[in-house]
């Protein structure tokens, strides 16, 4: 009996293998882009985790001004268990100019924390030479022995190559004004104490590393550092760490959201096509029974029907991740640096088909039951079908309007309602993938254009040191622009993130928008980021204590919200700052023109940046993500395809007895195939219509995992965006049902209508 068992799959596999390959085919697509995309985010966070490890990373910085070892010793007394700042290290920085690139020199930490990778030449040392960031040495041509010129004010310095290096914090570099790594246009480098000794005072800047537990530490850096403290960061706030990190919860995040999307329709692919499959052969199932095959051995069978192709997926998708993986590794190589860039893998890859496979099982054994328990003389009896009445049917005068082809239509919908829902969710996730991926970009899109045209009006950006003097201050004002300041504060709640604070000087350079996109007037109070007001609970009219890093305290109220993506914090008119308390002290210049050689090149000048070359970097950051956009893109038609297909296959094989019928009667092939288009054109309008609004959550949802404490975006889909989604959706939903129908051409009409023998 197993032995005829067996001949019986393979025959039912060959003759229905159509719909099993579209069982297997979601199988795959459900493995691969859940293991895939986790080899991909488990990679990085693996390496990410590891070289902080290996090579020290702080789990802190805490800047100031004019810090010294004591200022050091003074954070670790401050702390109540010596234990809890395992090591605590004082680094100089100084920006420096190379070629008229970014480069940000500072002095290793000599005690054994942050402790940089080598890539090639000498280990680093305390020798003359600089030790220069691998990635912006090859963009440079820069190898060990070579030269280069680095310009801070007045002062040159000529330092020789020694070797390449990463250092662990500084993975995700993007130089000052940039919101992505550019090695082009800013680079870093280890220079020794002595040559940072050598450059003006008023141009180093302080920073403490810590590393170990972080309970109150930034309350206690105040206390300990009193005026001296400027800011405090750890990894889930420092702008060359936090990147990393954030973009392996946004990846697994996004693998979860598209995985359980495509392990649903894959369940509910396989509860339809078996249930519709035992259906068909119920006079077999019948015949089974009589021949003494037991209820168990009969569920077993078309449980081993459900698991074959399930297998072959699984094993298709987990032969295919590899490549997904790397894929995914392969668009974040841009956003960030890593000793090495390799897949990792955890038992979730192996649980995930294992769970498939369970879900699989217990939906063959619920979907046969009720054909099990059937006693052989009613399973060979001809089914005498289920009651086709609908509720529509009760309006009399509306059910008289419709025609013939759509009663049926109606009636078998009705019949069916799982395959009719199945076709929904088909539709309707499709539409969301699409809305997904052409939402993001648009999403970016509009965001790069509305910051970079509408809220910064600008030439150039000038960073300024706090100490510059008065004759540097009036050679910009000579340029024409904007002052501004902008520094770290906390807002109300102590325990909350830092957050920027910008004041804005005399001038129109620099704009705050509201949730239309339009500049809000100039205010006597606070205007705080939207998204900040929605986290703390913030509103219109709200009294708010902005505190600076020196404990100097300002009380205002909230006049309005701002939508800007960034910076994300508090902003105030240097008029409103001053009368809520604080002194405004501008540590940047917005011309509006491009500043000249001499400008660039006085002392007291941090860094020159041009609006265009800010616009460029945060262009080339969104249009580095197109790939995966595209990936969502395909994965969505696929979806479509694949089980509007299906379920069209199935309802082909339960109707070619009626089809043959209608074609006796005299109905034309085209007649045919218009009534057998009449389902899948309603299910896919009925999907699409529900697509939309689900498609906009989705995106919204998407969205929101690249929201940060620094950064925030608002989805957006233009009127292009969603009618190519649209169009697609439709277009491919409907080619499924144009393979579909040409096949009405090709039954058999005399077997068809063979009567139950």
């Amino acid at each position: 009996m197993t032995r005829l068992l067996l001949r019986k799959l393979n025959r039912d596999l060959c003759e229905h293998w159509t719909q099993f390959a579209s069982v297997a085919l979601m199988a795959a697509l459900s493995v691969l882009i859940f293991v895939g995309m986790e080899g991909g985010w488990r990679g990085i966070d693996t390496q990410v985790e590891g070289f902080a490890d290996s090579h020290r990373m702080p789990d802190a910085w805490v800047s100031g001004r004019g810090l010294t070892d004591d200022d050091v010793r003074a954070l670790e007394e401050h702390v109540d268990d010596p234990d809890q700042i395992e090591e605590a290290a004082l680094v100089d920085m100084v920006l420096a100019q190379c070629d008229g690139t970014q480069l940000s020199l500072s002095a290793p930490p000599a005690d054994g924390i942050n402790i940089p990778w080598v890539t090639a030449g000498t280990p680093v040392d305390s020798g003359d030479g600089v030790w220069i960031d691998d990635g912006y040495a090859r963009a440079h041509d820069l190898d060990p022995g070579d030269t280069l010129t680095a310009t801070v004010g007045d002062t040159t310095l000529e330092l020789t190559v020694r070797g390449l290096v990463l250092l662990p914090d500084k993975i995700a570099f993007t130089g000052t004004a940039r919101v992505a790594p550019d090695p082009q246009a800013a680079g870093y480098g280890l220079v020794s104490a002595g040559t940072l000794d050598l450059l003006p005072p008023e141009a180093v800047q302080q920073t403490i590393l810590v590393r170990g537990d972080l309970h109150d530490l930034a309350d206690r850096a105040r206390d300990a550092l009193g005026p001296a403290y400027t800011s405090y960061a750890d990894r889930d706030s420092h702008p060359h760490v936090a990147t990393a990190f954030e973009r392996v919860a946004q990846i697994r995040s996004l693998s979860y959201l598209f995985s359980g999307l495509f392990l649903l329709v894959a369940l509910l692919s396989i509860t339809t096509s078996l249930r519709r499959l035992t259906d068909v052969q119920r006079s077999e199932v019948a015949t089974l029974k009589a021949l003494g095959v037991t209820n168990a051995r009969i569920g077993g069978y078309y449980t081993a029907m459900s698991v074959v192709p399930v297998l072959v997926g699984s094993g298709a998708g987990l032969a295919l991740t590899p490549a997904l993986s790397r894929f995914v590794l392969a668009t974040q190589r841009g956003s960030f640096s890593l000793p090495v860039w390799e897949t990792d893998y955890s038992a979730l890859s192996l649980l995930l088909p294992a769970g498939l496979l369970l879900a699989c099982v217990a939906a063959a054994w619920s979907a046969t039951r009720s054909t099990r328990r059937m006693s052989p003389a009613e399973g060979l009896r001809p089914d005498i079908g289920r009651a086709r009445r609908t509720p529509v049917e009760l309006m009399g005068r509306l059910w008289d309007r419709v025609g013939y082809g759509a009663r049926w239509s109606v009636r078998d919908a009705t019949t069916n309602p799982v395959r009719v829902l199945l076709g929904i969710v088909a539709t309707a996730g499709c539409m969301m993938l699409l809305v997904a991926g052409f939402g993001m970009p648009a999403t970016l899109d509009q965001q790069v254009q509305t910051s970079y045209s509408q809220q910064y009006l600008y030439d150039t950006r000038v960073q300024v040191s706090p100490a510059a003097d008065e004759a540097l201050r009036a050679r910009l004002n000579q340029q024409g622009g904007q002052w501004i300041q902008q520094t770290t504060a906390r807002i109300d709640d102590e325990d909350a993130p830092e957050l920027t604070l910008t004041v804005l000087g005399t001038g129109d350079l620099f704009r705050l928008l509201d949730g239309d996109g339009d500049p809000l007037p100039a205010s006597d109070g606070a205007v705080v980021s939207a998204q900040v007001a929605h986290a703390r609970g913030l509103g219109v009219g709200d009294d708010i204590t902005v505190t600076l890093g020196d404990g100097t305290e300002a009380q205002a109220e909230i006049t309005a919200l701002t939508s800007v993506s960034e910076p994300q914090g508090v902003a105030f008119t240097a008029e409103a700052w001053k009368a809520a308390g604080g002194a405004f002290h501008p540590n940047a210049f917005l011309s509006d023109s491009p500043t000249t050689d001499d400008v660039a090149s006085r002392p007291g000048v941090i860094d020159t940046v041009s609006l265009v070359d800010q616009q460029a970097n945060a262009q080339a950051l969104v249009d580095s993500l197109g790939r995966v956009f595209t990936l969502i893109k395909v994965f969505a038609i696929v979806l479509s395809v694949v089980v509007l297909y299906n379920l069209g296959a199935l309802s082909f094989t339960e109707r070619i007895r009626d089809y043959a019928t209608l074609r006796v009667l005299g109905f034309h092939h085209g007649e045919l195939r218009s009534l057998a288009a009449r389902e899948n054109a309603a299910t896919t309008l009925v999907g699409w219509l529900i697509g939309i609004p689900a498609g906009w959550w989705f995106l919204r949802t998407y969205v929101s995992l690249f929201s940060t404490d620094r950064a925030a975006y608002t989805p957006a889909m233009g009127a292009a965006e969603w009618a190519w989604a649209s169009v697609i959706t439709i277009a491919f939903a409907m080619t499924a049902t144009l393979l579909l129908t040409r096949r009405i051409n090709g039954i058999d009409m005399t077997s068809a209508l063979k009567g139950v023998e």
